[in-house]
């Protein structure tokens, strides 16, 4: 009866350790992502202060 449930429906080993594969590299390139937005949107908050700093008055 145990060998029934080792078909493609149960997940086993494989297919889990599998799937934390997938959802670790997603995980990570969500970070990177979210990191490089981050720091762009700092850049140019500073950016853009600095040049209303340069503008005359």
């Amino acid at each position: 009866m145990a060998t029934f449930f080792t078909g493609t429906q149960s997940p086993g080993p494989f297919n889990l350790m599998i799937g934390e594969r997938y959802v670790m590299s997603f995980w990570v390139l969500f970070r990177i992502i979210l990191t490089e937005v981050g720091s762009r949107l700092a850049g140019y908050e500073t950016h853009s202060r600095s040049r209303m700093m340069i503008l005359p008055k």
